[in-house]
């Protein structure tokens, strides 16, 4: 009979790549993984290998990296079952699909690959098996990897009219996970426009000076496209490396910042209590969204699995 505390010992060196490793997390011996899982390999009929040494440490078959996956999924179900003995509330993870790719690589940059501080744990501990990595790419660079691997996925800000672009590949598909107005964040004591202007035209912002940051650089170039059909001379006497100086000249009225509100109700309407600034929408209703950029002959049950963490992650930020 298969033992949990071999189920247990198997996820974890597939986890760590190391039986050492893994033993020194479970504060248990080497040798007590060694014989747990040499005991599991001869429930299951003894003729197969489910890892490999090497000079970099272990490396799973593809027999064991499917061991690992139902593994996972039965230590996650037996979970399931003690919590309902105790009469805790779960939430059902709909998403545990059988099978997801061994390689995942998603391309976001900065201005959004910070909202996704958790998604490398989440893959490690619930898809041991899987390498999963972010990388920054600029946007035309990301949309052409993309449109060469179905194994590369992109997350990008983008604007209305720019959603366009993605159909110049003929590769590539996308599905939309958050929208939100677009806009700017201003002082609430801003000589710039009325204080009681609930919103604010492209021709009135491009007549403005505008602070830019580097650090999301596709919305703000795709917003600047915008206003340049308004005025091809824009004021932008400042370009900054981080939100904090960002939101300093803007709290000192010096210039606005261009924005999506991607946050919730509440913070729309007081987001930076403690520079005193608000944001405001553009008037013409123009929307930015977080899309998930991918292959058209992509997994589709990779595809899913990555939509349900990417909506949890952003949902955590901006919802």
């Amino acid at each position: 009979m298969i033992k949990t505390e071999s189920l247990i010992y198997l996820t974890e060196v597939a986890r760590f790549n190391s039986i050492t490793a893994a033993a020194n997390s479970l504060l248990v011996t080497p040798s007590a993984i060694t014989h747990s899982l040499k005991l599991l390999k001869d429930e299951l009929g003894g003729n197969i290998d489910i890892y490999k040494r090497t000079g970099n440490g272990i490396v799973f078959t593809d027999v064991g990296k499917n061991l690992v996956m139902i593994a996972t999924s039965i230590l996650k179900d037996l979970d399931r079952m003690k919590r309902i003995a105790n009469n805790e509330n779960l939430q059902e993870h709909t998403c545990l699909l059988p099978s997801i790719n061994d390689n995942i690589i998603l391309c976001a940059n900065l201005g959004i690959s910070t909202t996704l501080s958790e998604l490398p744990l989440t893959f490690h501990e619930r898809y041991p098996y899987v390498n999963f990595s972010i990388i920054d790419l600029p946007y035309n660079k990301m949309l052409r990897n993309i449109n060469n691997d179905a194994e590369i996925f992109g997350l990008a800000y983008i604007i209305d009219s720019h959603l366009s672009d993605l159909t110049r590949y003929t590769n590539l598909d996308y599905e939309i996970l958050h929208t939100s107005n677009l806009g700017i964040k201003i002082s609430k004591k801003s000589n710039f426009i009325a204080d009681d202007a609930t919103s604010i035209s492209l021709k009135q912002l491009s007549k403005l000076p505008i602070v830019l940051t580097t650090y999301n650089s596709s919305l703000q170039n795709q917003f600047l496209q915008l206003l340049y059909t308004y005025n091809n001379e824009l004021n932008t006497p400042f370009s900054v490396g981080n939100i904090e100086t960002l939101l300093k000249f803007v709290a000192k009225d010096l210039a606005v910042a261009l924005s999506a509100s991607f946050s919730s109700p509440k913070e729309e309407i007081d987001p930076m209590p403690q520079y005193n600034l608000r944001l405001l929408p553009v008037s013409e209703h123009i929307f930015a969204h977080i899309v998930l950029i991918f292959h058209k002959n992509v997994d589709s049950q990779t595809l899913r699995v990555l939509t349900y963490h990417l909506s949890q992650c952003i949902g955590n930020v901006f919802l």
